[in-house]
């Protein structure tokens, strides 16, 4: 024990001198404590493992152990900690007498056949939860570790909190109306033909919207080769630009939420301006803010260019409208308000 004590004080006057040196007398002390968290929480695993191992050869050295199991062979084992991920070794031994195998060692520490994560990490996945969402669970309850947002519901689930935490957050949705929308346009920078629109409330979807008319000039020809041929059997409801922008004015001042669209520019932001510039909204009439979810993905580390990117990777099952599929503008508004509501 003496020895493990002489190490412990080397490594921790040791780590403290490097911080001082490295931080202090170039950096100062604010660098200095981001490099001494760091090194402690690297000290943190090393002691672990140190503890664990030195166990494991306690046990067996022991004289009881020795009378009544074998020793077999060692197998690796990695556990999830607060400190981050921690490799180990420790022996199998089967009892001399039930010729049961068993890792005493297991037994110990009180781990769980199989079980990966630790209970404290389980606990901080479980209140970060509460308080934020799965993903950021998954980053902050073990150091340089990140654990994946469905491995945060798996043990969620697991651990019986799942209704508390479906509440929570279900109280935090009821305060929410989404307006999401989508627009259809004869190329990039041309003029809409179809809009799509949803109202999300209680993260349910309780209206819907949709408008087409014909397209005014030539047709772009990537539209033409790849959108057109997938909107067939989509009605056209009005007869003109102008009339379809009324309508879709008209619906969407009757409906007061936060309004998203996923990369708006410039394609409804267009329709923004021209629902203004033709009277149809006011100067004050218009959303504030326009949400572009766009930068939430982005912030969030994702591909900030797909929705459908998102909503695949994480078990988000967006109906599809009939008749037109992914090029009806409401399935779209569909994808971009389930994908806006699980961020």
């Amino acid at each position: 024990m003496e020895n493990i004590l002489h190490d412990f004080n080397e490594k921790v006057i040791g780590l403290v001198t490097n911080c001082l040196k490295n931080s202090i007398t170039e950096k100062g002390i604010s660098d200095f404590t981001n490099d001494l968290e760091s090194e402690m929480i690297a000290f943190g695993r090393d002691v672990v493992k140190f503890l664990v191992e030195y166990a494991e050869n306690i046990i067996f050295k022991l004289k009881d152990r020795k009378e009544q199991f074998e020793s077999l062979e060692k197998d690796d084992r990695t556990i999830i900690s607060i400190f981050g991920e921690i490799n180990f070794k420790r022996r199998y031994y089967e009892d001399k007498e039930t010729k049961e195998r068993i890792y005493l060692l297991d037994q110990f520490l009180k781990l769980e056949k199989r079980e990966r994560m630790l209970p404290n990490v389980k606990e901080r996945l479980v209140e970060e939860a509460r308080e934020t969402s799965y993903r950021k669970a998954g980053q902050k309850a073990s150091y340089g570790t990140e654990i994946s947002k469905q491995t945060v519901k798996n043990e969620i689930n697991k651990l019986d909190f799942k209704s508390e935490i479906a509440e929570e957050k279900e109280k935090t949705m009821k305060s929410k109306k989404i307006f999401s929308w989508d627009v259809e346009t004869n190329g990039l920078w041309g003029k809409a033909f179809a809009i799509g629109a949803v109202l999300y409330e209680d993260g349910r979807k309780v209206k819907t919207f949709y408008a087409r008319c014909p397209i005014e000039g030539t047709v772009d020809s990537w539209v033409e080769a790849n959108v057109l041929p997938q909107m067939v059997d989509m009605v056209e409801t009005h007869t003109t630009y102008e009339e379809m922008l009324k309508a879709f004015a008209e619906f969407f001042l009757e409906n007061n939420a936060d309004v998203i669209f996923h990369m708006g520019v410039p394609v409804e932001a267009r329709v923004i301006l021209d629902m203004h510039d033709k009277g149809f909204i006011g100067g004050w009439d218009d959303a504030y803010p326009w949400l572009d979810i766009a930068g939430c993905l982005k912030q969030a580390g994702f591909d900030c260019t797909s929705v459908d990117t998102y909503n695949a990777n994480y078990g988000i099952t967006v109906p599809q409208p009939e008749p037109g599929g992914t090029h009806n503008p409401i399935y779209d508004s569909r994808a971009a308000a389930l994908c806006y509501m699980d961020l």
